[in-house]
C-alpha cells in the first residue's frame, strides 16, 4: 500500500506502475496499455478506481493499492481516492474476473471504501479487506 498527495489521475497510474516496474510485474509498456484501457471507459466508481490493462499478458499477477490524501478526479464525474491498479499474467486470468468483480461488489459498499480511507497501514488493509470479501461472500449463501 502506498500513500500519495497526488494531483491527477495521470501522476496516480504512473506512481502505481512505477511499483509494479520496480519488482519486476510489468514491462516498461504496462503504463500504455492501462492508459488504453482508460480511453476506452475510465475504471472509476464511486472513491474507488480499478486500472488494468485489457489483455491479461503480464510478466506476473499482482495488486498496488494507493490510498491518495484527496480524490482526483478520473473522468466520468468520479472523484477517486483509492487506486487499486491490477496486473494480471495469462495463466490467472481466469481468476482475474472473480477477483475483480468481488472487489467491485465489496468497494461498492460506501461503508467499505470509508473504513478503507482510514486505514494506515498494509498491515491493516489486508486483514479489513479479507473480512469484508468474507462478509460479501456470505451474503450469497
Amino acid at each position: 500500500m502506498r500513500k500519495g498527495k497526488f494531483k491527477t489521475k495521470k501522476e496516480c497510474i504512473v506512481a502505481c506502475t512505477g511499483v509494479f516496474l520496480s519488482k519486476g510485474y510489468v514491462d516498461e509498456n504496462f503504463i500504455m496499455r492501462v492508459n488504453a484501457r482508460e480511453k476506452m471507459a475510465p475504471t472509476g466508481f464511486d472513491n474507488v478506481a480499478l486500472p488494468h490493462a485489457l489483455n491479461m499478458s503480464e510478466k506476473k499477477t499482482g495488486i498496488v493499492f494507493l490510498l491518495n490524501d484527496h480524490p482526483v478526479d478520473w473522468g466520468n464525474n468520479d472523484q477517486c481516492q483509492l487506486v487499486i491498479m491490477v496486473s494480471v499474467n495469462k495463466s490467472d486470468t481466469k481468476i482475474f474476473g472473480v477477483v475483480l468483480q468481488t472487489l467491485i461488489e465489496v468497494l461498492s459498499v460506501r461503508s467499505n471504501v470509508q473504513r478503507i480511507l482510514e486505514i494506515q497501514s498494509f498491515d491493516e488493509l489486508i486483514p479489513e479487506l479479507s473480512n469484508m470479501i468474507y462478509k460479501a461472500n456470505k451474503l450469497d449463501f
